[in-house]
């Protein structure tokens, strides 16, 4: 596929998702919910997420062949199959979801939270790690490796590959 359309719209309420969205395609992710949104892929796949956003913004990253895209939002990290039109998994995450990264080829996804760290190819996860200091720093080096800083000052090289300590 082409570079695919993905359309978000924030919405203010609860009711006002719910007007737009069949109650079988709305996630309600949290019990307390501080935000709405009305997601549009390829102009037929649509779903709506209400969830407590814990501060940060919605963040989205198709895969390298545009069949996959991982959204993560607050507490949650979800991952779509765009062609099947259906949702492949819905994790709560153990800490606040900050950012995902990916390496130049888009295929290997770096799902980075507050405390911990996940890796995934394809809608598989590869590993994961939890840090006992909250995550400060991060990056991508070489398409091989990702490094952490953690707020103790503790920093920590994986391969992204199968999560072995480099240094």
């Amino acid at each position: 596929m082409d570079c695919l359309k993905i359309v978000i719209e924030k919405k203010e309420s609860l009711g006002e998702l719910e007007r737009k969205i069949k109650s079988n395609k709305l996630l309600k992710l949290d019990d307390v919910c501080n935000e709405y949104y009305y997601i549009v892929i390829e102009d037929d796949f649509i779903i709506g997420i209400a969830c407590n956003s814990c501060g940060m913004d919605l963040e989205y990253r198709f895969a390298d062949n545009d069949d996959i895209v991982y959204i993560g939002i607050g507490e949650h990290l979800l991952c779509l199959d765009v062609n099947s039109r259906k949702i492949c998994f819905c994790k709560t995450l153990p800490s606040v979801f900050y950012e995902i990264l990916s390496d130049s080829l888009g295929c290997y996804y770096v799902v980075i939270c507050e405390l911990d760290l996940y890796v995934y190819k394809n809608n598989n996860q590869l590993w994961k790690i939890g840090f006992r200091d909250i995550v400060i720093d991060y990056e991508l080096i070489d398409d091989k490796y990702i490094k952490v800083l953690t707020e103790g000052g503790e920093e920590t090289i994986f391969s992204i590959y199968d999560g072995n300590v480099i240094k």
